[in-house]
């Protein structure tokens, strides 16, 4: 998972990549938790990441 976000976040040419920019870092503490820290308060992340 953690992968596929990064890869979302950089790829050139995704028309998407703004849902992601308030993301700071990915990190996976396990295999079944994504840890998602952002750079700010985000209240419409939730939405952003299930749609």
């Amino acid at each position: 998972m953690v992968y596929s976000v990064e890869r979302f976040r950089t790829v050139k040419g995704n028309a998407n990549a703004y849902m992601l920019k308030t993301v700071d870092r990915v990190e996976a503490p396990d295999r079944h938790t994504v840890k998602f820290t952002l750079r700010e308060p985000f209240v419409w992340f939730l939405d952003m990441i299930g749609a």
